[in-house]
């Protein structure tokens, strides 16, 4: 379900006189799915009232050494997570310029199960180099929340039982299934804000954006990390044990560019989809027995009785679109803006926060327009956050060195 508020009027200076903010709340998304690399935890058995989220990626061996080991796509090393997603359409208007979406503040909250055991707070990413070698000094893992890539015939989520193939609907499988056997790799999974597939981030093996389907280890960062807090709204101290009903929040890092882009290509496709996942390794691996789990609420037989669904909460301001160049919508045309037009650079097809000039490809003639109107709207426009930003000359050099570049390759 989901409600929205509405606000009109002048936000900051002429540039937002007659923007629209709007707030949507969804205390129960119509995808709320788990994840496991078993055929009665794909398809129709993944839509559960609980979901948990643990890894595999070590084990023990016969000298009791513990011994890593990559994943592979149809047992990926983040094994157990769950899957959520809304559709925003009905309270944030889709199909916009991806740069008017002006996110202000998005926040999910899921309640801890406490089923499988009580386990430590840790409230910082984990880094996979420390993760294999030394262990590092976290008292336990975070749980964290990333987008949703999709591969296959999937492109986008479906909310009304949509019988095209390129839409995944609650209950469809995350991996194809032939003569009741998995015959392909997983068709949606976890990506970091720069696009790339986390779900054998902690030691590599396969991946659906890596190249030759295959990564290395690296350390991605997610989209948020879950924090709790005590009754009084203080954050508890990393080790403290998290126990059944146990609320965690993840509010969103909105100082990182392709967080900010994934959700403005989301509202404009009109649906939010996130991952959530973590790396609690069980007991039959070189872990503990305790692994987080969360009450869903996406059963047909009605509300879960025992505990809280997910919740999404998000606030965001539809600007109007007379700022040529705010890629990044907010709300001044500056260096986060070319940064964006950088990682989108070459790319084509719908929802490019990058397409200036909307032709369907981010190219040289959007750079122009981010050049043309850099700066924009000046002194009028106080400034959205204290970030240090890049001087003016070091920008346009960064620009110029960015047309150079593309002319040789078209040159080519």
């Amino acid at each position: 379900m989901a409600a929205a508020a509405f606000a009109w009027g002048a936000v900051v200076g002429n540039r937002l006189a007659d923007a629209e903010s709007l707030a949507f709340v969804s205390d129960d998304p119509e995808i709320e799915m788990w994840f496991y690399p078993v055929s009665s935890a794909n398809g129709t058995g993944s839509v559960r009232d609980r979901g948990s989220s643990f890894a595999t990626y070590s084990f023990l061996d016969d000298n009791n050494e513990v011994q890593f080991y990559g994943g592979d796509g149809f047992d990926s090393s983040r094994r157990g997570s769950v899957m959520l997603a809304s559709d925003t359409s009905e309270v944030v208007p889709a199909d916009l310029a991806p740069n008017r979406y002006q996110i202000d503040s998005l926040r999910v909250t899921v309640t801890l199960m406490g089923s499988v055991g009580d386990i430590p707070y840790d409230n910082t990413a984990d880094d996979s180099l420390q993760l294999t070698t030394a262990g590092g000094d976290d008292p336990g893992n975070p749980i964290e929340l990333w987008g949703v890539g999709f591969d296959g015939d999937y492109t986008k989520f479906g909310f009304n039982g949509e019988a095209g193939a390129e839409y995944f609907n609650s209950g469809d499988r995350r991996w194809p299934i032939a003569a009741g056997s998995f015959t392909g790799p997983y068709q949606v999974y976890a990506i970091d804000p720069a696009g790339n597939d986390v779900e054998n981030s902690v030691f590599g093996g396969y991946s659906a954006t890596g190249e030759g389907n295959e990564t290395e280890q690296f350390t991605p960062t997610p989209f948020a990390v879950g924090k709790a807090y005590d009754n009084e709204g203080v954050e508890l101290t990393p080790g403290t044990m998290l126990g059944a009903g146990r609320e965690l929040a993840f509010d969103f890092d909105l100082t990182n560019a392709g967080v900010v882009s994934y959700l403005q290509n989301s509202l404009a496709a009109g649906q939010l989809g996130l991952f959530l996942s973590s790396l609690h390794q069980p007991l039959a691996h070189t872990g503990e027995i305790a692994y987080p789990d969360f009450f869903l609420d996406n059963n047909p037989s009605g509300p879960n009785p025992n505990g809280n669904a997910p919740k999404i909460e998000l606030n965001v301001t539809i600007l109007d679109d007379g700022l040529a160049g705010d890629f990044s919508g907010d709300g001044v045309v500056d260096g986060a803006d070319l940064l964006l037009w950088q990682q989108e650079a070459g790319h084509s097809g719908g929802a490019l926060a990058s397409d200036g000039n909307d032709d369907g490809v981010v190219d040289q003639a959007d750079l122009t327009l981010w050049r043309d109107h850099f700066g924009a709207p000046g002194e009028s426009l106080p400034a959205v956050a204290a970030v240090p930003e890049a001087s003016s000359c070091l920008l346009l050099s960064l620009a110029a060195a960015a047309f150079a570049g593309m002319q040789r390759r078209r040159c080519r």
